[in-house]
């Protein structure tokens, strides 16, 4: 994205100069517009895709991260015969009796479990 902003800005200071130095005629004016709002609207097109690009990984990877948690709580349950695993969000609950929190151990044998995975 900087390369084409830069591409752009540098485009604009020829056109300036020239416009300046007075070689500039209506109709190259009116090209130069054109060619920089082409490349503008390039960018801003590039620039949606990327965002897109990284919505798109970013909720594959949250989508990978909750399945592979599940999973481990499935597991992990086999020794438990609980009845719920809640995930806690702030504020969302007003009252918890702690005798029933397993967090440790979840958080625990999660790192256990994917302490050998590399970071993609």
């Amino acid at each position: 994205m900087e390369r084409l902003g830069k591409n752009i800005q540098d485009k604009y200071i020829y056109y300036q100069n020239q416009a300046q130095a007075g070689t500039l005629s209506e109709a190259d004016s009116e090209k130069a517009s054109q060619e920089l709002k082409k490349m503008d609207d390039q960018m801003k097109a590039r620039q949606k895709q990327l965002d897109q690009d990284y919505f798109d990984l970013r909720t594959r990877k949250e989508t990978d991260i909750k399945t592979k948690i599940e999973e481990f709580c499935k597991e992990f349950n086999k020794d438990y015969d609980y009845n719920y695993i809640v995930s806690y969000e702030q504020g969302l609950f007003f009252y918890k009796d702690t005798a029933y929190n397993i967090t440790k151990e979840l958080i625990r044998g999660l790192n256990e479990k994917y302490k050998s995975f590399k970071k993609d």
